[in-house]
C-alpha cells in the first residue's frame, strides 16, 4: 500500500520517476502533518466553545472538502468490483480521498492532535460537543448524496448541527439539548456513510 501510495503522489503531482521520490513523499507527508498541527493549535486560541466550534468546522470543510464533487463522482463512477462488499468498497474511497484530497491527512493529524490536547488540559467540557458536532459534520461531507432521500438526510443534519451550534450562542449552559442535537446529527452522518445503499451507487448518477 506504500508503494501504491507513492505512485499515487507522483502520478498526482505529474512527477517523474526519480531516485528521491520516496523521500520526497515523506517529506510532502511531513508537511501536511505539520499543517494539522498547526490547526489544532490555532482552535486552542480561542476560549468560547461556540467560537471553539464554528473555527473547527471551517478547517474541518476546507480539509474535507477540496474538489470533494470530484470524488464524489469517482466513487459513484467506481469499478463493479469494488461495489461487492464494505471493504473494498471503502478502501477505494479512502485511497481515492487520500490521492485526490491530500488534506485529508491534514485532516487526522488535526484531529488526533486536538484529542491529545484535550487529554492534557483540565478544561474537558467542552471537548465531547467537539467530538460530536466535529464527527457528524465530517461524515456528512464525505457522505456520498445520489437520491432525494439521501439529500434531505443531509440536510436533516446540517440542520441540527446548526441547531448545536446556535444553542452554544443563545444557551451555553444547556449541554444535555447541545449533546442530544449534535448525537442525532452523528447518528444520521453514519447512516448515509455506512447506508447499504452506498454498494449501489455506481448505479446512479446525479
Amino acid at each position: 500500500m506504500g508503494r501504491a501510495l507513492v505512485q499515487s503522489f507522483a502520478w498526482r503531482y505529474k512527477l517523474k520517476q526519480r531516485s528521491d521520490l520516496r523521500w520526497l513523499f515523506y517529506g510532502y507527508l511531513l508537511c501536511l502533518g505539520l499543517i494539522g498541527v498547526s490547526l489544532a493549535f490555532s482552535v486552542t486560541l480561542f476560549t468560547k466553545l461556540y467560537a471553539k466550534s464554528l473555527v473547527t468546522l471551517g478547517i474541518t470543510y476546507i480539509l474535507l472538502g477540496y474538489e470533494l464533487q470530484l470524488v464524489q463522482k469517482m466513487a459513484i463512477r467506481m469499478p463493479l468490483i469494488y461495489r461487492q462488499n464494505y471493504r473494498s468498497y471503502f478502501k477505494y474511497r479512502f485511497l481515492e480521498y487520500l490521492i485526490f484530497d491530500p488534506l485529508l491527512a491534514s485532516y487526522f493529524v488535526f484531529i488526533g492532535s486536538y484529542c491529545i490536547w484535550g487529554l492534557l488540559t483540565p478544561d474537558t467540557a467542552y471537548f465531547f460537543e467537539f467530538y460530536l458536532v466535529t464527527g457528524a459534520y465530517s461524515l456528512v461531507l464525505v457522505a456520498v448524496t445520489v437520491s432525494f432521500k439521501r439529500y434531505c438526510l443531509k440536510l436533516c443534519a446540517y440542520v441540527f448541527i446548526a441547531g448545536s451550534l446556535y444553542l452554544q450562542f443563545v444557551s451555553p449552559k444547556n449541554l444535555t439539548l447541545i449533546r442530544c442535537l449534535a448525537f442525532v446529527a452523528l447518528l444520521v452522518a453514519i447512516y448515509l456513510i455506512f447506508d447499504k445503499d452506498e454498494l449501489d451507487v455506481g448505479e446512479k448518477s446525479f
